[in-house]
């Protein structure tokens, strides 16, 4: 696959439309990096202006942020969320879609498709 493709692909199939979620009015907090590593992103319905995410037990903004690849400001802001940032269990948050992929050595159309939330049928039918 070229990386072309799969970097057109992926910004076609992010460029989607669907409504926001309701701002949470609960209190956020958390700072450092989770404690334990945590496994790829499952796969998460794709927001025009980002991915949805549940937050699990432990995370931080600063985990979902790099586990993600995108800033944590970046996080912040899209949520609205308010010092000190901390993150509930189950709470849905809404993180950056990044703009493309850049295939790296290892990369499969499955681990591709977990990242970005991605249908792998979808990503194979544009590449």
């Amino acid at each position: 696959m070229s990386r072309r493709w799969v970097a057109l692909a992926l910004v076609a199939l992010l460029a989607g439309c669907v409504a926001f979620p309701e701002p949470n009015s609960n209190p956020m907090g958390g700072g450092g990096s989770s404690a334990a590593p945590t496994a790829p992103p499952q796969r998460q319905p794709v927001m025009s202006s980002g991915i949805m995410h549940r937050v699990q037990s432990g995370e931080t903004v600063y985990a979902v942020a790099e586990r993600y690849r995108v800033p944590v400001r970046s996080v912040i802001d899209l949520n609205r969320l308010q010092p000190p940032y901390r993150l509930i269990p189950g709470q849905p948050i809404l993180v950056p879609a990044p703009r493309e992929h850049r295939v790296a050595a290892g990369d499969t159309v499955y681990g591709i498709s977990r990242r970005y939330g991605v249908d792998m049928s979808a990503l194979v039918n544009l590449n």
